[in-house]
Parts: structure tokens; sequence; C-alpha cells
């Protein structure tokens, strides 16, 4: 049995709305890798894991070209065990990282505990009219993992198509305003570079637990639109006829039947 994380203290509030998304971003992180100890799921056979996964089992990709400040990745299809939270404030994070935590602890049908893996990812999505805000976190699944069936009917099985994210990578211990330098770096390197990029996702994910001082890794993505299908009616009706998940930059899909209204970047 695992050791129940503890929770930590929230973090300050701020009156800007993009300080105020990535602070939840920030919060979900600290709890995303709160857990102890535990028997690490080996990295996959014919890939060799980046440092930064510790031994864990990570999302595969290839480095397409590595730029000064930036990577462009391509990733393979990878699995994901998803939860939404209310909004982007410390208690539904807390809840929302709490209910995956549960998940992997034995509260599933089977009663089984899974082998942890890297990263934990914190993904917030804008609506088209930026008057909200949806933030969800997810886990990383191997392929070969067998997933037993969740208990928490909120908490849902998601698969990622292959595709391309640019990732901005940092170390230390980040807070808020480490987090928000970041991604705004990231944007202006991908405006100078002449990159499409979807400005109404972002992703946050986090490496180490807390009590790593140093040797620290952190990434922001944002993800590729150059090949991605135009944004045209019937793209968007046959979206949202064959899903009811977003694809939040390419390596977190969240189910949501709230806001479907962004579906440019959903693959035919």
């Amino acid at each position: 049995m695992r050791s129940f994380p503890v929770r930590p203290r929230p973090a300050l509030r701020h009156t800007a709305a993009d300080t105020g998304a990535m602070r939840a971003t920030l919060t979900a992180l600290i709890l995303s890798v709160s857990w102890v100890l535990v028997s690490p799921q080996p990295p996959q056979e014919g890939w060799t894991a980046p440092w930064f996964c510790h031994g864990y089992e990570c999302p595969p990709y290839t480095v397409v070209h590595q730029y000064e400040d930036f990577e462009e990745r391509l990733y393979n299809v990878t699995r994901w065990m998803s939860t939404e939270v209310e909004d982007a404030t410390y208690t539904p994070l807390y809840n929302g990282f709490m209910r995956l935590y549960s998940y992997t602890d034995g509260a599933n049908e089977a009663g089984k505990e899974l082998a942890l893996t890297r990263p934990v990812a914190v993904t917030v999505l804008e609506s088209d009219s930026g008057e909200g805000k949806q933030t969800s976190i997810a886990l990383y699944i191997g392929p070969n993992t067998d997933l037993p069936k969740p208990t928490d009917t909120s908490i849902k099985e998601v698969s990622m198509p292959a595709g391309t994210v640019y990732v901005r990578q940092f170390s230390g211990v980040a807070h808020e305003a480490d987090w928000l330098e970041n991604l705004r770096s990231l944007k202006s390197d991908l405006q100078s570079e002449g990159k499409q990029y979807n400005s109404q996702k972002y992703v946050a994910a986090g490496y180490d637990p807390p009590w790593n001082l140093i040797n620290r890794h952190n990434e922001v993505y944002r993800n590729d639109f150059s090949s991605h299908p135009k944004r045209t009616p019937e793209n968007r009706q046959r979206a949202l006829q064959r899903f009811m998940c977003h694809c939040f930059v390419q390596t977190v899909w969240v189910c949501n039947k709230g806001i479907r209204s962004d579906v440019s970047n959903w693959r035919k």
C-alpha cells in the first residue's frame, strides 16, 4: 500500500486570468507527483527513455528538430487516464488528482495497484470566446498495461493519435512565475520560427516529486497546427459525431461534453 499524498498548501491567488490558469496548473503538478516510492513501470523496449523519466515508463517520442530554446517532438499513439475538474481553483484540482491517485492505488473493479509512470500532465483549454477555461489532469499509461475499470465514472481511459508538439524544458523548483514565463517564451519562440500552433491549449508536465530539489525537469507544450484538418463545417460535424473527447496538445485527451466548439485540431 502506498503512502497517502500530503495535501500541500494552496498557491497564492492572483487576479490576472492567465496567471490564475497557470496557478491552477502549478498546483496540480505539485499534487500529481506527491506519491512516495513505489515500483516503477519499466521503460518500453526499443526506446531509451530520457534521464528525466527517472527509470519510469514515459511516452515514446522522436526529436524531429532541436531549436535553440525548444524541441519539436513526434509522439506515438499513447494512452492516458484522465479526469476533468470543475474549474481552475485549488480544491477542484486537488480532488481531481486524488481521484486519479485512488484509481492507481486500487480504487478500481479489480482492486489492482498500477505501476507509476511519468509524466503527469495538466491541460488548460480556453474557450473560443476566451471567457472560460477548462482544466484536466491525466496520467500516462503504458501500452502493455492491463487497465481495470475505474470505480469512479469521472475517470476515463483515452487515446491520443500520433502527432507533433513543441516543448520547452526548464529546471528547478518551478513557481507560478516560472511556468508563466516559460509559456510566454515558448509562444514567442514559435512565432519567431513561424510555427503554427493552437494558442487556446497548453500542457504543463511534471516529472519530479516535491522532495527532489535538484535535477528537476519541467515542460510546457504547444501542439502543432499546420498538419491538422482545416476548420470546415464538415470536419467540425464529423468530429462532433465521432468523438466525445478533446485532444489537448497531442499528449492528453480529455473527455468533455460541455465545451466542444473547438475541434480544429481533431484528425479525420
